[in-house]
């Protein structure tokens, strides 16, 4: 999501001949190769495509390792390495592009931030991998309730964040309230706490 691209603004295509193309689709403010503004242009791996003013993307061809390897560095840089959630920088970026989003189309965004009640007490009382464990099962917990368009982050410590698209505001609360009964209600094992 960024304002300086067009709804439909470019696309790569692969010929018949398996040559990649670029092509700019109308798009308002451009497509741009290395630099050079482009209707229509073949691709070579390194490639730097530019659409809108802000979004630079990279061209690259990859054999199965490579791609895995790009996913996992995408992950790391995204995930919160505990819970797996979206980390506190993705979660800001997210944001941001949401309330665009909503500011434009005139849609509703919500907001649930909550945290663990008496969390210190558990990592004073059974050690911090217990308190791991608590984290990563309330994140399971939660990834189990929301949509897959909503985003659920961990925003620090035992604080966790959840955005929520086009939900009204009684609903929201809701939403929230039967998060928190899950949560509350869910029972570790011991043995993960020992």
């Amino acid at each position: 999501d960024d304002v300086g691209i067009s709804r439909q603004h470019s696309r790569v295509v692969r010929g018949l001949d398996g040559r990649f193309m670029v092509e700019d689709m109308g798009s308002t403010n451009g497509t741009f190769v290395g630099g050079t503004k482009v209707q229509r242009l073949e691709l070579k791996t390194g490639d730097h495509i530019q659409i809108g003013p802000n979004v630079v993307l990279r061209f690259a061809i990859m054999d199965d390792a490579e791609e895995q390897l790009a996913r996992q560095l995408y992950e790391s840089s995204t995930r919160d390495a505990l819970t797996r959630a979206w980390n506190r920088k993705y979660f800001v970026e997210r944001l941001q592009s949401e309330v665009a989003y909503a500011n434009r189309h005139k849609t509703r965004l919500g907001l649930i931030l909550f945290d663990l009640d008496h969390f210190k007490l558990v990592n004073d009382t059974h050690g911090h991998l217990a308190g791991d464990e608590v984290l990563r099962a309330v994140a399971r917990e939660v990834a189990k309730l929301i949509r897959v368009e909503d985003v659920f982050a961990r925003f620090g410590g035992e604080e966790f964040v959840i955005l929520v698209r086009g939900i009204e505001l009684p609903n929201i609360a809701l939403f929230a309230e039967r998060v928190r009964r899950s949560v509350e209600r869910l029972v570790i094992p011991w043995e993960a706490l020992s």
